[in-house]
């Protein structure tokens, strides 16, 4: 798994200096154990280096640096290879900055700043060391496991198990506070690109909706690799990686979190109803629900063959992971669709289309609509102006009463594709045939941002004729395994492919694309349970 870092704000020298000098005491924490009749606390733990001071560099700027290397005192194999693990994550460069800071140039290494916390629970040690690069920019963190009585470093599995802990439980809670994280930061963003009114809206919204799939993406959730300490009681501190606008891709972020269901899993939850749609807030995060209803305008009957719900029957909302306070069922367009809304505690809202996922395969969340905040309330109305006017909407309502119409705000982001998707991909898949015998075809797909997707398909042996369907995706939400659009495409015979499936581009960077299919066509004849791996064309 690669290796992420969170971004900072720089500090000022004194609040650096004084910051880090806390954090070197802060965690102690003396427990005893009457078992064994030891007492476990900081005394266990020596500083192999510690060094503070401040030089000035070649353009007479002074940089303070802290170090605090910590040491475990125990006389054991694990004990030392956790000692030897740390100076070799930290020495080298600690002792190459020191010797630097000797004359008056900035130095050629990577921390400013190196510190320590202890987490105690009788005799195991949680160990957190966190160090800053040169001007507070990137920030790293390392967390070890270490229980005194029997000598052995814990792994997290380990960790885990000691405390009775689900593992799907802890990285449930751990993706939730993950996504929380970056929704805090990037739902309510108030910039003046996040406006229905500006040109570039649906594809700054999309590119949002990409960073927070790829911080809940299952790649950053491999258990060994997980940052983080338990805190008792089922809550714990994390250090993961979060996609970020700014700097890099993603930096690791601090946060904590509970492994427990939320306040609504009794049972006495908030709920709307919409004919015969209604949605309820759960223990983990909200379902949908459908009853029998005739109406003229809105018949159940009218619509259950094609969506393809049952009634009476809760269906889960896959990809909920924000603390919620309201639920509200609305209606879009003169076609009646269905959607459910979720108010966050902090006052911004997340959106589900119903029908959209039922008759697609997959009904999820498609995550925070960017830059509503201070939201109080949701009303159905109609649209006002444009083409549409007089068409259902839904108003989200903030506290001043101020009004936004959300269908104005889902329609430019799921006519968006993001910017590690679009492009040239090329794949070669192996085809088996009836009978048995095989043959190759290629593949060559290519994306545009305004969610226009064409694919060439070559065969075997027929390179001068190839197979071309054209049309449009559009973005329906996301999970742990990718962002799921819908695709509708036809070629110049009128023939038509339409379904759904799953582009999972954690790898993009390394020119890596994987496309699962979900429902409908299987366009590149995937396995089952299989995906389809492409790789950027260039030129």
């Amino acid at each position: 798994m690669k290796q992420h870092r969170i971004f900072f704000q720089a500090l000022s020298a004194l609040l650096c200096l004084v910051l880090c000098t806390q954090l070197t005491a802060c965690g102690q924490k003396d427990t005893f154990s009457p078992a064994s009749g030891k007492r476990y606390d900081n005394s266990l733990i020596t500083e192999v280096l510690s060094e503070e001071g401040t030089f000035t560099d070649e353009y007479d700027q002074d940089w303070d640096y802290s170090y605090h290397i910590p040491q475990l005192e125990a006389d054991t194999p694990d004990a030392e290879k956790i000692n030897a693990q740390i100076m070799t994550v930290y020495g080298d460069d600690v002792r190459s900055s020191l010797v630097d800071a000797a004359v008056p140039k900035m130095p050629e290494t990577y921390y400013e700043s190196v510190s320590w916390q202890s987490h105690w629970n009788e005799s195991l040690l949680s160990l957190s060391i966190k160090a800053q690069s040169w001007g507070g920019i990137m920030t790293d963190y390392q967390v070890y496991h270490f229980d005194f009585a029997s000598g052995k470093q814990l792994t997290n599995t380990q960790l885990l198990d000691r405390f009775e802990i689900d593992e799907d439980n802890f990285i449930a809670a751990l993706r939730r506070a993950a996504a929380q994280s970056f929704d805090s930061i990037y739902a309510p963003w108030d910039t003046p690109g996040l406006s229905p009114d500006s040109e570039n809206f649906g594809s700054m919204c999309i590119e949002l909706a990409s960073m927070r799939a790829w911080t809940i993406a299952e790649e950053n959730y491999e258990l060994d690799t997980l940052l983080f300490y338990l805190d008792g009681d089922n809550s714990f501190t994390a250090f993961h990686p979060v996609g970020s606008v700014a700097g890099a891709d993603w930096y690791y972020r601090e946060m904590s979190g509970q492994i427990v269901l939320s306040e609504w899993a009794d049972g006495k939850a908030p709920r709307s109803d919409y004919s015969f749609v209604s949605a309820v807030l759960t223990g983990e995060g909200a379902s949908v629900r459908f009853t029998r209803h005739e109406d003229g305008m809105f018949d159940s009957e009218e619509y259950r063959p094609y969506v393809g719900f049952s009634y009476n029957t809760d269906y889960p909302i896959a990809a909920c992971y924000g603390e919620y306070q309201d639920i509200f069922v609305g209606t879009f367009g003169n076609g009646m669709a269905p959607y459910v809304f979720l108010l966050t505690k902090g006052g911004t809202v997340e959106y589900a289309d119903i029908f959209g996922g039922f008759d697609n395969g997959f009904l999820c969340s498609g995550g925070p609509l960017y830059g509503l905040h201070d939201i109080a309330r949701f009303e159905n109305g109609e649209r006002e102006g444009g083409y549409e006017e007089g068409y259902q909407t839904v108003y989200a309502v903030d506290q001043n009463g101020d009004r936004y119409d959300l269908a104005g705000r889902i329609t430019p982001m799921a006519n968006a594709m993001p910017f590690p998707v679009t492009g040239d991909w090329y794949a070669e898949v192996r085809h088996g045939v009836d009978g048995g015998g095989s043959y190759t075809s290629s593949y060559f797909l290519s994306f545009s941002k305004n969610g226009f997707t064409s694919i060439e398909n070559f065969m075997e042996d027929m390179e001068d004729l190839s197979i071309d369907y054209g049309g449009y995706c559009t973005y329906l939400g996301m999970t742990e395994q990718g962002m799921i659009y819908l695709f509708n495409l036809y070629n110049s015979n009128g023939d038509v492919r339409d379904g759904t499936f799953l582009l999972d581009f954690y790898d993009s960077e390394n020119d890596l694309l994987r496309v699962i299919p979900v429902s409908g066509v299987n366009l590149f004849d995937a396995a089952e349970s299989g995906s389809t791996t492409f790789v950027r064309a260039y030129g």
